[in-house]
């Protein structure tokens, strides 16, 4: 379960960029596909004020074909759509791309609109013309540059006075705990025998009792291998592939791991370039393309130590002491432990352990950004034993308006790791 600490660092970085102006302009024009890409167009523009550019194709449309080949890689347009936000959706995919299309009165192919914003009226620029000449490369760049409209940015919000470390850590401790009630309300519906949420744990049914944290916890360590075959394993080094849903872009993940607490993730993702996040047992850092170099301090490097832990996943008693039951919830035909953990650094998570194979299949926390607390949803599967010990080849972390996929190539255990990887560039 490491591999969560590097999606989530993944995650501050996205939160990161989607807050600088200038590095959200320079992934354009990254084009975005289908419903779930105009979503989030729709979000990053109305965050950056910008033109919005939504282009309607086809697979079998001639003309589609010549506008993707010709115009839209002619250097000229690139930079007539540089500072605009970009999505293309081809209405024959889905429900819900055919009624963005109805909601545009799209009836032929292309249709090239760009508009202010979603509720202006949009301006169909056509380089086909019937009858006629048509448009150069460069005349329809030119014509769709007389169309954008460059809105002035949002002025910065004035930057606030410093907070202590106490009083950010006590702010900090305040906004997850109000992220989390929302998660915890929202599944309180399909929860079964749940206890209110600061009584004790409600007694335990002759017919289908509860069982303890302490046999939830012994199954799970069972389930992933046992101590004995994890105490075996000295390093590990995994690569895989991270994708962004509702976009083209994609990236190489390579993560390493030396016992008994050293890591560092190596990641290519587009726009973001490499992003690197290590940590040597003593200082946690990160560098980027486009996030610059940090260095965690308080309360970010306590958390990132813990969870730099080797052997965290057999220690989930000790790193969560206020572990507890309360409930069950069903999900299809599978049903799920929900309980509530509080870590000894950090905000309290809710995990989901499977009730037949015992396996801890998923976890609900809050991330801070520069947004604020944030929810996130990490999701383990396709488990797959790899040296004696269970590993999720799938994670996926979902956010408001950003889901990360990550699948795992290969996995090598007890491979010779430089302890000079893990330091500070």
């Amino acid at each position: 379960m490491k591999l969560s600490r590097f999606l989530l660092s993944l995650l501050v970085a996205a939160v990161f960029i989607s807050t600088t102006k200038p590095s959200v302009y320079a992934q354009y024009p990254k084009w975005l596909h289908g419903a779930t890409g105009y979503a989030r167009a729709l979000e990053v523009q109305r965050e950056l004020n910008v033109s919005l550019v939504v282009y309607f194709y086809t697979d079998w449309c001639p003309y589609c074909r010549t506008l993707d080949d010709q115009y839209l890689r002619d250097p000229s347009v690139h930079r007539a759509l540089q500072r605009t936000v970009v999505v293309r959706i081809n209405p024959e995919y889905g429900v819900e791309e055919r009624r963005i299309a109805d909601r545009y009165g799209v009836t032929g192919y292309p249709t090239f609109l760009i508009m202010d914003n979603e509720s202006a009226r949009p301006r169909d620029v056509q380089p086909f013309r019937k009858g006629g000449n048509h448009l150069t490369p460069q005349q329809f760049a030119r014509t769709c540059e007389e169309v954008i409209t460059f809105l002035p940015m949002p002025k910065p919000t004035p930057r606030k006075e410093t907070p202590t470390d106490e009083s950010r850590e006590s702010l900090e401790r305040a906004n997850n705990r109000a992220v989390m009630n929302a998660t915890r309300q929202t599944r309180s519906a399909q929860m079964t025998e749940v206890p209110p949420v600061n009584a004790a744990p409600a007694p335990k049914s002759k017919s289908n009792p509860l069982p303890s944290m302490d046999v939830i916890l012994s199954k799970y360590v069972d389930a992933i291998g046992g101590k004995e075959a994890h105490a075996r394993l000295k390093s590990r080094v995994s690569t895989g592939r991270i994708e962004l849903s509702g976009s083209d872009s994609w990236g190489e993940l390579n993560i390493y791991a030396k016992a008994p607490n050293k890591s560092l993730t190596v990641m290519n993702v587009q726009p973001m370039g490499q992003v690197k996040h290590g940590y040597d047992g003593c200082t946690a850092w990160s560098l980027g393309d486009t996030i610059g170099a940090h260095t965690l301090s308080g309360a970010a490097l306590s958390r990132f130590s813990t969870d730099a832990d080797f052997y965290r996943e057999l220690k989930l008693g000790e790193l969560y002491p206020g572990m507890r039951l309360i409930g069950t919830v069903k999900e299809k035909d599978r049903e799920f432990y929900l309980v509530e953990a509080f870590p000894t650094v950090g905000s309290e998570e809710i995990m989901y352990f499977e009730v037949q194979s015992g396996l801890l299949t998923g976890r609900d926390l809050t991330q801070q950004t520069s947004r604020g607390p944030i929810r996130v949803e990490m999701r383990y599967s396709d488990w797959r034993e790899v040296d004696g010990v269970k590993l999720p080849f799938k994670i996926t972390q979902s956010m408001p308006n950003l889901k990360f996929v990550f699948t795992v190539r290969d996995v090598k255990h007890n491979v010779p790791v430089d302890d000079k990887l893990f330091e500070k560039p």
